[in-house]
């Protein structure tokens, strides 16, 4: 690796003018019962005329170092433009501060603390956990850094349209990514004997955790990476780790607490659309820590039930299966609850009085309850109301039309969207409709691996028009095919 990465000049886009770069605006709508009426939809924000600033960023070969300076703390005072300046504490040794020094760095940190942290929490709030647990920790461990920065500098090549070196802030992107694995295989290897595993620490676990999940978040936001179940893996055993050995004990950790609510929802997910074995444990982890940064969880345990319900009916097919209609209305009446719930949580999490916000996120709520009873019904295959799939299908899709903060919650929306996607294979109107408008929520959200979710979907229509298929059972296919997708 070159001890220098040279220099890039950027025109600065901020992380401010970024996060607007889409938003609804009115047009017409071309289905549903609004059809006709004007409709709200996404559209691009052409760039502001003013404030370009072009800025000469030199990393000094910083990431080099950073793996071979000796440990020697002191404070943080970056020389920097007081519009990107942010202490975060006091760094663990004397190559991160000199990383911590350059204003490149300085720059990737305020677009993450800014843009990156916010969609990453269910809603921001001024307690993000993304922020206020994540950015510290990272002073203490070169591998979480490392990855953060990563993670900043990809999402900011991205909405970069006009710099004038894009390419250059990509393989920086990729130099952080690789340095952040190699720092967390060195940390990971720890967990291999009972010897390493006795000098570990409840501080030490927690930190190499929080590692392996933004490194999992970071694959996330990768268009088409597949590597995101590895670090979810690797934070299992960590958490497996922890679990079995009484000194790593650190249940009562905000921060652990935390860490294995994020875990437990991304491992919710994926078991959506992957087959792995299921952790039993995930269960009580998602249904009894509440709090403002965990909104949507109420209906994210539903859907786990269901997920794990499905599996062991494909086991044990010989098992009694229960009553079609009395599982129909025991999961109405649970996603009936859980949507109350999350609402009032809704409520409590929002830093506005705005009437907009409120109805948004009562909205989703309506979206997550609609995609709840079509997953459920497709998985647990209840015929008591085929129907009406197509029918919850099409509320969502208006729902998402009424949305007026799209930009505040577009992290919230693929899985909805995607469920009602599996619902219009025959109606090529909305499938274009749906094509576009989930485009535009993953450029905005950042979370680029979407675009793999879009590739599964347009497989599956393909297929759906010319025979019946499940999409469950090509989801079944193509992660034999070593190509699963996560939809978040």
């Amino acid at each position: 690796m070159p001890k220098s990465h040279g220099s890039v000049r950027i025109d600065l886009d901020t992380s401010e003018r970024a996060s607007s770069e889409l938003r609804w605006d009115q047009g017409i709508a071309s289905r549903g019962h609004l059809k006709g009426q004007p409709a709200t939809i996404i559209r691009p924000v052409s760039s502001p005329a003013a404030r370009p600033a072009t800025l000469t960023v030199e990393e000094r070969g910083a990431s080099q170092n950073a793996s071979t300076t000796a440990i020697s703390a002191t404070d943080i005072a970056p020389r920097i433009s007081p519009s990107w300046r942010y202490s975060m504490g006091t760094p663990s040794s004397t190559a991160l501060c000199a990383l911590l020094e350059t204003q490149s760095t300085q720059q990737l940190l305020y677009h993450y603390r800014c843009l990156i942290a916010s969609k990453l929490a269910w809603i921001d709030s001024v307690d993000n956990p993304w922020r206020s647990i994540i950015l510290p920790m990272a002073m203490e461990s070169p591998s979480l850094l490392f990855s953060i920065l990563s993670m900043a500098a990809g999402d900011l090549s991205s909405k970069l349209s006009n710099a004038s070196t894009p390419n250059d802030i990509s393989t920086k992107s990729n130099i952080y990514r690789e340095l952040a694995i190699k720092h967390l295989a060195t940390e990971l290897a720890d967990y291999v004997t009972t010897t390493s595993i006795n000098s570990l620490t409840p501080k030490g676990a927690t930190i190499t955790l929080a590692a392996t999940l933004v490194l999992c978040n970071l694959e996330v936001k990768l268009p088409h990476s597949t590597l995101w179940p590895i670090h979810l893996r690797a934070a299992r055993a960590v958490i497996h780790c922890c679990a079995i050995n009484d000194h790593l004990s650190n249940a009562t950790s905000d921060t652990h607490s935390f860490l294995l609510q994020k875990f437990h929802s991304m491992n919710a997910f994926a078991s959506m659309s992957t087959f792995d074995d299921l952790e039993e444990a995930s269960s009580d982890n998602l249904r009894h820590q509440h709090n403002n940064n965990n909104v949507f969880l109420e209906v994210l345990q539903i859907m786990q039930e269901v997920t794990r319900d499905q599996r062991r009916q494909m086991v044990n097919y010989h098992d009694v299966e229960p009553s079609v209609m009395d599982s129909c209305q025991e999961v109405r009446d649970k996603l009936s609850q859980a949507r109350r719930k999350t609402t009032v949580l809704c409520r409590e999490a929002i830093m506005t009085d705005s009437e907009n916000t409120r109805s948004d996120l009562a909205t989703i709520a309506d979206m997550f309850y609609y995609a709840g009873l079509i997953y459920s019904h497709q998985l647990l295959a209840l015929q008591c109301c085929p129907n009406q799939l197509g029918s919850w299908g099409s509320i969502i899709l208006d729902k998402l039309d009424s949305l007026r903060e799209v930009g505040s919650f577009c992290q919230n929306l693929l899985w909805p969207l995607f469920v009602a996607a599996t619902e219009i294979p025959w109606d090529e109107e909305r499938q274009t409709l749906l094509e576009r408008r989930i485009q535009q929520i993953v450029e905005l959200s950042g979370h680029w691996n979407g675009l793999r979710v879009l590739d599964f979907l347009r497989n599956f229509w393909k297929l759906r028009r010319v025979g019946r298929v499940n999409w469950i059972d090509l989801a079944r296919d193509w992660a034999q095919r070593g190509e699963s997708f996560i939809v978040i």
